[in-house]
């Protein structure tokens, strides 16, 4: 596991124009110290140091918080927003009201499976990142400390319907 001191991190498939879009479409909107780097741009070593790999990362977005935390799908996304007064209070409804959190991770679920053909009816294919120059990758990684440290983390939560 490595620690990520400021800024926290997105990691998101960079091969698939909505998860790039979307990723790009919240950053632009709220301005938060986070690096948002496609997975693709890390070997298999560097995404061990964040406590993954890369097959975790082909199937769900992940945030890594400050404190090391690792959050994966639709409770990445909730993490993130959570970061912002109304994301704050829209993750806290979510959180008291179970079954819109329930229906919140299958919707997530749904359209994980499904990126690629939502990339193309909604026409997002051509953000797709993950053809950036390695040069670029680099420039962004470079901003990273990445120090390896020994935490024990708490297994993800698998729910299934």
């Amino acid at each position: 596991m490595a620690r990520l001191p400021d800024p926290e991190l997105i990691l998101y498939d960079g091969s698939c124009g909505l998860c790039t879009w979307s990723v790009q479409a919240a950053l632009s909107r709220w301005s938060y110290p986070v690096a948002a780097i496609p997975y693709q741009w890390l070997s298999d070593r560097e995404l061990s140091y964040f406590g993954t790999t890369a097959a975790e990362c082909a199937r769900a977005v992940h945030f890594i918080d400050a404190n090391n935390s690792i959050h994966r799908g639709a409770e990445a996304i909730n993490a993130y927003v959570s970061r912002f007064p109304i994301g704050m209070v829209a993750v806290r409804v979510l959180r008291l009201v179970y079954p819109l959190l329930l229906v919140e991770r299958l919707m997530y679920r749904a359209i994980a499976a499904n990126r690629s053909l939502l990339s193309r009816i909604l026409g997002t294919t051509r953000y797709a990142t993950i053809e950036a120059e390695e040069g670029q990758a680099r420039e962004q990684l470079d901003t990273l400390t990445i120090v390896p440290i020994t935490v024990a983390e708490a297994p993800p939560v698998r729910w299934t319907p």
